[in-house]
């Protein structure tokens, strides 16, 4: 995941430092050919970091950021649909 995260804080312009306050619980993930976990663990984790420092900069504090795989994941399964897109029914015309 560190390549997709540090391409995600780069392109926000944070600093390579800021993720030495990142921890990761790597537990579950989605079942997929492609990258999708480390997608939505990324992007969770690159949006905590961008929070974290916008805290830091107000109040002085440095908050760790935690990022739970399986959560990251379940969000994504559910909140993320291509616009469009409509489903399949579940069953057929004749119930099958």
């Amino acid at each position: 995941m560190s390549d997709l995260l540090d391409s995600i804080t780069q392109a926000l312009g944070l600093p390579a430092s800021a993720q030495q306050g990142l921890h990761l619980h790597a537990a579950g993930a989605l079942p997929s050919t492609f990258a999708v976990t480390e997608l939505a663990s990324a992007s969770i984790a690159a949006a905590g970091l961008a929070m974290a420092r916008l805290l830091g900069g107000q109040t002085g504090l440095h908050p760790a950021v935690h990022v739970d795989r399986r959560l990251s994941s379940m969000w994504f399964a559910t909140s993320i649909r291509p616009a469009g897109l409509e489903l399949a029914a579940v069953m057929g015309r004749g119930g099958w």
